[in-house]
């Protein structure tokens, strides 16, 4: 069912064109309005896929809806089988090899995690039980290792901080504890990239159960299942972030941050990257950065070199500018266009039609955007 204005309140949906600046263009119809739902990018089919999320007043939804971009279609799937509970605690990721969504229903709890994908085409989600599996629990960190094909998991916490380190693999259907000699200690809220050229997982950072902000640099590599504390010669400073504060900047050939919380919950806006040849960490410094903003919304975007950055939340605001950070010339430039201001929106970068596309979020004025 395609959703239209009138048959749906005020949610937004933005799609940013870095071809033509200053060129946020409202896309009707629009799922309801909703925040913290998760979304990926599906290459194969080229939509986007959105899932779950918390809709007014304060519920969750479990709906699975499509955005293709070329017919400017929202498109509610309703798929018929059963669905993954209208729950907050996910971790989703876009696996690119066999073009399914991965996700992980991390129910703060201690029975296992939930399972299960959904495939486009069959327009099914599937509960896939594997045995054994992850606990429930929050702040995980998860990525995609698109060279060995599997899903790397991490941390996160269920009564105490938890350092385990998990692979999941689709086409055996197995979760796999692994048992590195030396891991990160305990944490929630660590940034996680796969670096395709390494083949390494890249972690920093995090927070522990005594409320300390870390400032750690971890490499995992699945081959020999090693994480190596990296103790590079310079660092940013401590910080608790999500996964989106972390980015993979295939340009530049390493990951690169912005932002998070730090030490005393204080807001921070640097930027910085990680070169793993010579480990070190350089802050990338402009004349124009943008100020502290958690909760922004944050993708790579291939076809033009760089990392965009929207909204977020800061100095008692939240923020509705629109920032470029160009990995050639490692600048941020304040694009002055936006939708209005928001955070905890979620937004994906659409490289067949070199567009981001923006979705929900809050503001004062609006908790459900």
């Amino acid at each position: 069912t395609v959703q239209n204005a009138t048959a749906e309140p005020a949610g937004i949906h933005l799609p940013y064109n870095e071809t033509y600046l200053n060129n946020w263009t409202r896309m009707d119809p629009w799922p309801v309005s909703r925040t913290n739902a998760n979304m990926v990018y599906d290459r194969s089919d080229g939509v986007m896929i959105l899932f779950g999320g918390t809709v007014w007043p304060n519920l969750g939804t479990n709906e699975t809806w499509t955005y293709n971009l070329s017919t400017n279609r929202w498109r509610n799937m309703n798929p018929a089988k059963t669905l993954p509970a209208d729950s907050p605690g996910y971790n989703m990721v876009f696996d690119s090899i066999d073009s399914v969504v991965i996700l992980f229903e991390t129910v703060y709890s201690s029975a296992q995690g939930n399972t299960w994908t959904y495939n486009l085409s069959a327009n099914t989600w599937n509960q896939l039980n594997p045995f054994p599996a992850p606990n429930g629990r929050t702040g995980a960190s998860m990525c995609f290792d698109s060279k060995d094909g599997v899903v790397v998991f991490f941390g996160g916490s269920w009564g105490g901080g938890i350092n385990d380190t998990w692979t999941y693999n689709l086409t055996a259907n197995a979760w796999t504890k692994k048992a590195p000699a030396v891991t990160p200690s305990p944490r929630t809220g660590a940034g996680m990239a796969y670096d395709p050229v390494s083949d390494k997982i890249i972690l920093f950072g995090g927070q522990d159960d005594t409320g300390s902000i870390l400032g750690d640099t971890w490499s995992y590599e699945l081959k020999t299942d090693t994480w190596t504390n990296r103790t590079p010669a310079s660092s940013p400073p401590a910080r608790t972030m999500d996964n989106k504060n972390m980015q993979y900047d295939p340009i530049r050939g390493e990951p690169i941050i912005f932002g998070g919380i730090g030490q005393d919950w204080t807001f921070l806006c640097d930027t910085w990257g990680y070169d793993r040849i010579s480990n070190t960490w350089t802050q990338i410094n402009t004349a124009n950065t943008p100020s502290i903003r958690p909760n922004a919304a944050c993708a790579y975007d291939t076809g033009h070199g760089g990392l965009v950055l929207f909204g977020g939340y800061g100095d008692y605001a939240y923020w509705d500018e629109t920032w470029f950070c160009n990995s050639t010339t490692a600048g941020w430039t304040n694009e002055n266009i936006a939708p209005s201001y928001r955070g905890m929106s979620r937004m994906v970068y659409d490289d067949t039609h070199e567009r981001f596309i923006l979705f929900g979020g809050a503001n004062w004025a609006e908790p459900f955007l």
